[in-house]
């Protein structure tokens, strides 16, 4: 007569193939979080970097400035656009704006960088 029941040697299999399972799908939410906390990252910094940018547009300098928010720091730049012949013409002082905003992601330089044209009327 046999008993019913498992044995030790299954025991013991279900256990290592339960145990490998979860160490799988501990590597998989891992993955997802890592790749989920990158996303928001890079979305939050995408618009701080549109933000400044049109910040940068309607300023009344033209002067470069940078800062600081937690792990997150951008700079501003602004240069003259086009050459002096074109600007002498132009009825508008323009200017390349490059805002370029930057994190550190498990050690690794992470950047976003956003370019556009601010136009100064003239008086």
């Amino acid at each position: 007569m046999r008993d019913h029941g498992f044995t030790l040697l299954e025991v013991l299999v279900a256990l290592a193939v339960l145990g490998l399972s979860l160490g799988v799908l501990t590597g998989v939410f891992s993955v997802a979080l890592d790749r989920l906390h990158e996303a928001r990252m890079r979305s939050r910094t995408l618009e701080l970097a549109q933000t400044l940018l049109l910040q940068a547009e309607t300023a009344q300098t033209d002067a470069p400035y940078s800062g600081r928010d937690g792990a997150v720091r951008w700079q501003v730049a602004q240069t003259p656009y086009g050459s002096d012949e074109d600007r002498k013409s132009w009825r508008a002082r323009p200017f390349a704006v490059a805002v370029t905003v930057a994190w550190q992601d498990h050690g690794r330089e992470r950047s976003v960088a956003l370019q556009g044209l601010h136009l100064v009327a003239l008086p």
